[in-house]
């Protein structure tokens, strides 16, 4: 579904273009240090205005690194050291199902959202792949949220639909490499066939939606 991929997005388009300092925060230290050494180091050096912004050198560190002056720093769910240490204005919870609250701590996200208090538009992300209904944190979080679904308009009838696995259709009695060839989605208002050639544009017309 591209979540940490997204978050990645998110923090390069802070860094480079509305600077505020960042933590990252996955499920152990080894994750977080590939995720350092490789996945954020390949979007830097992608990316040539926050190439040119980095760091680099001896001052440069796996659990920290500075562009433009301003901090991202990665933590781990484990280590309430890393996770209380430094103020930021965004934080980027990845995986929280995989995480468990810290002895004597408590929940990490709690943690993390302790760092933003001194930004007055801090912002708390918290994406997972969510694991068993009624015990899985992410799920619950959404529970508690609005709730909010992409939805698309229907280049038909302009009705705005959640393009869910409802309406994911594909013809009868295909195989599997024929049907993700032929696949579509119907909008469900006027029953209408959109092919993924239109998704581009539909999603540049999209908005959240609070229907269920």
């Amino acid at each position: 579904m591209g979540k940490t991929e997204l978050g990645f997005n998110i923090i390069g388009h802070r860094l480079d273009d509305d600077p505020v300092p960042i933590i990252y925060v996955a499920p152990t230290q080894k994750l977080v240090e590939s995720i350092s050494k490789d996945r954020i180091m390949k979007m830097f050096r992608n990316c040539p205005s926050l190439w040119r912004k980095l760091l680099k050198g001896k001052s440069e560190k796996i659990t920290e690194k500075f562009v433009g002056g301003v901090r991202l720093g990665f933590a781990w769910a484990s280590s309430a050291v890393e996770l209380s240490s430094h103020p930021a204005g965004l934080i980027i919870v990845d995986e929280r199902d995989r995480m468990d609250d810290l002895a004597g701590e408590g929940d990490p996200v709690v943690l993390a959202e302790a760092r933003t208090v001194t930004y007055p538009n801090g912002l708390v992300m918290v994406v997972s792949t969510p694991t068993v209904e009624g015990a899985s944190p992410v799920w619950s979080l959404f529970q508690e949220g609005t709730q909010h679904k992409w939805a698309i308009p229907c280049p038909s009838c302009g009705e705005y639909f959640v393009p869910s696995f409802s309406v994911l259709k594909w013809p009868a009695k295909s195989t599997p490499i024929q049907a993700a060839k032929s696949a579509y989605l119907e909008c469900p208002a006027c029953q209408a066939h959109i092919n993924d050639e239109q998704k581009y544009h539909l999603n540049k017309q999209g908005k959240y939606s609070t229907s269920h």
